[in-house]
């Protein structure tokens, strides 16, 4: 497992720590990331087939913040200490492939 890193979301500049959490025997990438103010837990997917070309290490962790974000803003309300699974949609990748 990666090393927690800290950072803003990318539009609604929410703290988060994100680390990776994919295994080598993996196909997907996998994150878990804790939404700071509130303290949300969200498991992140990044479907190995989701996008059109290999993200970078930085595009696929922006990919993975723009999912929280999309969450936080979807009901229901996020409880603090829960964990909710999510996935990198095709919406968070389109604005990550194209800038």
């Amino acid at each position: 497992m990666g090393q927690w890193k800290s950072l803003e979301s990318p539009k609604l500049r929410v703290p988060l720590e994100l680390r990776e959490m994919t295994t080598s025997a993996a196909a997907d990438r996998v994150w878990e990331i804790q939404e700071l103010r509130y303290g949300s837990i969200f498991k992140v997917t990044l479907p190995e087939d989701a996008s059109p070309r290999r993200l970078s290490d930085a595009e696929a962790e922006l990919a993975a913040c723009l999912a929280v974000e999309e969450a936080l803003l979807t009901p229901p309300d996020k409880e603090p200490g829960m964990t909710y699974e999510i996935l990198v949609g095709s919406e968070e990748l389109a604005q990550v492939v194209e800038g």
